[in-house]
């Protein structure tokens, strides 16, 4: 209603007023869950200042008692009749309150808004579920959409997101593009990429922080999972907006999945790949393992050149320290050498895919220790290879050489069954019997042995 055809103001000293804050309260609730103003509404102990309000509002005396009552329909015939607001009661609510959504439209949203939640809250992925509450906890949702039409359809797509992860050394433009078909979709101030960084990282630490994954996905604790071979570092907490520390946790959340922000920023360490004239790559990798010196090369190079002649054998280690090791040692006359660092990135994965694609027979040999069967199982699921002086007989013998390990390497108490060690089943219960880890670097002197030509 235009105040120029009713005064408003004259409407706000009549039942606007403190004393009937009360009445007015009730009608805007009554008028939001059901959309009338009609029967009656009663304050059992109103005060004589909010009973004598009411008596005034209806032109009718102050009544005994301790309660005020007000029949709805004897209010809108009072405005309509006095001219005071001859719109009736409810646009006099809406006029002193503001608009006032249909109850069956404001159902209709709640409704959609509870769809998009739940939408969040069955990923089928038990290991987001502290995300999507956090994310519906905190309003994040409704912050990214403000209408619950596009909130269903954000939650839709991170549901797709989600379904796609982990992958394997995929550029972020070219995963959003597959999964919501948009190569800026998940970039750092859209909508999607503000919610999807956080499930990435959720999502990379809790495939991180598990111990163990059956094949089956089941946690059963003590080894890691196949996706680990894709991840880098894992954050471990939320980033700051607009800190430098922002774009470093947003690249290893995104990391830790297998998205890679750039092609760039995953790399892997070689020595003695023997290279070819085929590529720039390949030309820069002949004269490198002519010269015995190690290279690093990015997922950029491999997913653009050629590596020129595979050999037949390619050894894999855990640890830069193997390879440093061999160059120093052993220089241009190395074995080809392929080091993971620790758990591998997407650059390290395309790499051994591309070798043993070609031809090559790799050999694996990493740290005696938890996390080292858990990169030995995650590599067995993604390419072919076979035990590097990486059995159970190896590990004792490493073992019975050093008979004063220091502290520092005894295993966290892990139930062998736990472990699966597919090349040697017996590897898993000597690590758990013992109790020790063997670090690479404590038996150098036999891998370098296996690596000189």
């Amino acid at each position: 209603m235009n105040p120029s055809t009713a005064d408003l103001a004259t409407l706000r000293r009549t039942l606007g007023t403190p004393e009937l804050a009360w009445l007015l309260a009730r009608l805007r609730t009554r008028l939001e869950s059901t959309g009338q103003l009609t029967g009656t509404v009663t304050k059992p102990q109103a005060s004589a200042g909010e009973r004598a309000a009411v008596a005034r509002l209806l032109n009718r005396p102050v009544r005994a008692g301790t309660s005020a009552s007000v029949s709805l329909d004897t209010l809108d015939d009072v405005l309509r009749r006095s001219g005071l607001w001859p719109a009736g009661l409810a646009a006099a609510v809406v006029a002193l309150t503001g608009t006032v959504v249909d109850p069956l439209e404001r159902a209709g949203e709640r409704d959609a808004w509870q769809a998009a939640a739940n939408t969040l809250r069955r990923l089928g992925r038990p290991e987001l579920s502290g995300w999507a509450d956090r994310v519906i906890r905190t309003g994040a949702l409704r912050r990214a959409a403000p209408t619950a039409a596009g909130a269903q359809a954000l939650a839709a797509q991170l549901a797709t997101v989600a379904g796609a992860l982990p992958t394997s050394g995929e550029s972020l433009g070219a995963f959003a593009s597959r999964t919501v078909h948009d190569a800026h979709a998940l970039d750092v101030h859209t909508p999607l990429g503000t919610l999807a960084v956080g499930l990435a990282s959720a999502l990379g630490s809790a495939l991180a922080s598990s111990p163990s994954a059956a094949r089956s996905g089941e946690q059963t604790g003590g080894a890691a999972t196949a996706t680990d071979a894709l991840r880098g570092p894992v954050p471990t907490s939320s980033p700051t907006d607009a800190s430098a520390d922002s774009a470093r946790w947003r690249r290893e959340a995104w990391h830790s999945v297998g998205v890679v922000l750039d092609e760039l920023s995953s790399s892997v360490l070689v020595l003695g790949l023997p290279g070819g004239d085929t590529s720039p790559t390949a030309r820069a990798l002949a004269a490198l393992a002519e010269a015995g010196q190690p290279v690093v090369l990015t997922l950029r190079q491999l997913l653009a050149d050629e590596l020129g002649t595979v050999p037949p054998v390619v050894f894999v280690c855990e640890n830069p320290a193997v390879v440093a090791a061999a160059a120093d040692a052993l220089g241009a006359t190395s074995a080809p050498l392929v080091c993971l660092n620790g758990q591998p990135g997407a650059a390290a994965i395309r790499l051994l895919e591309r070798l043993v694609a070609d031809g090559a027979a790799l050999r694996f040999h990493g740290d005696f220790d938890w996390s080292g069967i858990g990169v030995a199982r995650a590599l067995a699921e993604r390419v072919a290879w076979t035990p590097w002086r990486f059995s159970a007989a190896d590990y004792s013998a490493a073992c019975a050489e050093r008979s004063a390990l220091p502290a520092l390497l005894v295993l966290p108490g892990v139930s062998a069954a736990s472990v699966e060690t597919p090349w040697d089943a017996d590897l898993a219960e000597a690590m758990a019997s013992v109790g020790l880890a063997v670090d690479e670097e404590l038996v150098l002197a036999a891998l370098l042995a296996d690596l000189a030509l």
